[in-house]
């Protein structure tokens, strides 16, 4: 086995990475080769990798133009995982627009680009959450519980930085259920995770990059795992291409089903100490990638 996996992260979030742990382990048992790389830094040679898989970058979104313009760089000198493709589309939450297309159920979205929309969108005088297209780690979100000139504001503070708005309303059932997360690893299942209510009514510590709340393991029903499944073979039906090295689907299950909170497919955390032998599947997935 030849060549070198960079595992892309960033210096301020490389000691949050609970996975990479999981994953240099199992390299390490393989005889994997691996670096851990830092996305901003300008004096990396990107060409000496066989493959960058992109694993905790996740203050990209301070400095979203730079990070725009180095994912070509990037995958011009090596494989990228996801793809560039992939990355593009996933960066900006729109992308649930195609999820619906696709007769997949999203939490109901309103798209907001213009103040126009933000004085038109009637949903914002409800219990909603208002968050950024282009976001991570919960930043810049907020829950507005019937504050529609809070929620308003908030609307305009995020197009004045240029960015698109996505308004939900609140799920209460995530208050009881969490969120559950589908974690897949080279477009097969490996395990389910649930994370608490980032905006409920217990209060949640942030760490400088994300909210640290309550994660741990749980079992996916079948109606979350028909929907996970869904999801991915829509997907791979998209790009054309195999499944994605790694993605994560999260969802709230509410009375008539579940219902897609975002697809992550560009650095989420997979919480592989949940997992089984999910660090098993993503390093025998990535020995593929170096023959």
């Amino acid at each position: 086995m030849s060549g070198i996996i960079a595992l892309v992260s960033a210096s301020i979030a490389e000691h949050h990475d609970t996975d990479l742990v999981e994953i240099t382990r199992e390299f390490d048992k393989r005889g994997i080769r691996w670096e851990v790389v830092h996305w901003h830094d300008k004096t990396v040679d990107w060409g000496k990798y066989a493959v960058a898989k992109i694993q905790s970058p996740w203050d990209y979104v301070s400095s979203i133009h730079e990070f725009r313009e180095w994912l070509p760089r990037a995958a011009a000198l090596t494989t990228l995982c996801n793809s560039l493709e992939i990355i593009q589309w996933n960066i900006d939450k729109r992308y649930l627009r195609d999820v619906q297309a696709a007769g997949i159920d999203i939490i109901p979205t309103v798209f907001i680009d213009t103040e126009e929309d933000v004085s038109a969108c009637a949903l914002l005088e409800a219990d909603v959450i208002v968050k950024p297209a282009i976001s991570a780690g919960s930043n810049d979100t907020g829950r507005y519980r019937c504050h529609p000139d809070d929620a308003r504001a908030q609307c305009r503070r995020i197009l004045a930085g240029g960015r698109g708005v996505l308004v939900q309303p609140y799920i209460k059932d995530i208050d009881t259920l969490g969120e559950t997360g589908l974690v897949y690893i080279a477009g097969e299942y490996s395990h389910a995770i649930y994370k608490q209510a980032n905006f409920g009514d217990v209060a949640q510590a942030h760490n400088g990059l994300y909210i640290e709340g309550c994660v741990r393991g749980r079992t996916a029903t079948a109606s979350e795992l028909a929907c996970g499944d869904k999801t991915m073979a829509f997907i791979t039906q998209k790009f054309h291409s195999n499944s994605p090295l790694y993605a994560r689907v999260d969802m709230v299950t509410a009375a008539a089903g579940p219902l897609i909170m975002e697809v992550e497919l560009l650095e989420p955390n997979l919480f592989m100490q949940y997992g089984g032998r999910c660090a098993v599947a993503m390093a025998g997935a990535c020995a593929a990638l170096l023959h």
